[in-house]
């Protein structure tokens, strides 16, 4: 709740807890929900090659690939927003692209973690346009991602 407050230095050391417990644990969903809000916070703050560190760990092997779908999907979305503040808008849009697939499959049997009860069509709208910029370039850069 301290991110959600904007008290980023409250949040901080309770992310790098949370990320050890998880660790310990063996979550590996729960790293990555964990390591795709800290990036989350970094994207906030302006620290956007931290950010992008954060966010690819946050995707990484079984972080990603054990994740729900819906929860993929919201991992993907916020590495999308990283790759855009870097530069790297096809991979971007691709990632983008690849997170509507991830929300796609999510559905009723699939009991999703209630830490991404948020998410959903609506959130991944927003964000998509948050990361590609103005609605009119969301058009040009999803026919450029679609054809490479």
């Amino acid at each position: 709740m301290a991110f959600d407050n904007g008290e980023h230095d409250i949040a901080e050391p309770y992310f790098a807890l949370g990320l050890k417990l998880a660790a310990r644990a063996a979550d590996t969903p729960l790293s990555g929900h964990i390591l795709r809000a800290m990036a989350h916070q970094a994207l906030d703050l302006g620290l956007f090659s931290k950010a992008l560190e954060l966010s690819t760990a946050s995707v990484a092997s079984q972080r990603y690939q054990s994740a729900t779908p819906r929860e993929r999907a919201l991992l993907g979305v916020v590495h999308s927003r990283c790759l855009a503040a870097t530069g790297q808008d096809k991979k971007a849009t691709k990632m983008l692209l690849q997170a509507e697939d991830d929300l796609r499959g999510a559905h009723d049997g699939i009991e999703e973690p209630a830490r991404t009860f948020f998410f959903g069509e609506a959130s991944l709208a927003h964000e998509t346009v948050v990361c590609l910029g103005a609605p009119q370039n969301a058009k040009g850069n999803v026919e450029e991602a679609c054809a490479t």
